[in-house]
């Protein structure tokens, strides 16, 4: 079994502020990475594996995304606990499951691999 957290993400937020405290998703980076690290996802849930998956509206969204994590989360958690997708892409895809979502390396990985 394999369970994930969806972000859909619309890009109204931005991707980093100087402020932690204000939302951004480099904040959601790091929260879920702290999530991982700590292993809350099997205490609190009981989920021995998760993946944080997110939709974006397009492929920049996803590189700005990426490059936060490089910058700023990489040492925290591995890029294969982000995959990511742009939702024209998604919605073309002729199979959700076999879809090629890009983890925070860049790489290519199917849902169920």
């Amino acid at each position: 079994r394999k369970f994930f957290f969806l972000e859909a993400d619309r890009g109204t937020m931005p991707t980093e502020r100087r402020d932690l405290s204000k939302t951004s998703y480099l904040r959601k980076l790091v929260g879920y990475a702290h999530t991982y690290r700590h292993d809350l996802h099997a205490k609190r849930y009981n989920l021995p594996n998760v993946r944080v998956l997110t939709v974006t509206p397009g492929r920049q969204r996803i590189a700005n995304i990426i490059a936060a994590y490089r910058e700023h989360t990489a040492s925290l958690v591995s890029p294969k606990f982000f995959l990511f997708a742009d939702r024209a892409g998604l919605r073309k895809a002729e199979d959700f499951l076999d879809y090629p979502w890009l983890d925070a390396e860049g790489q290519q990985h199917r849902l169920l691999d």
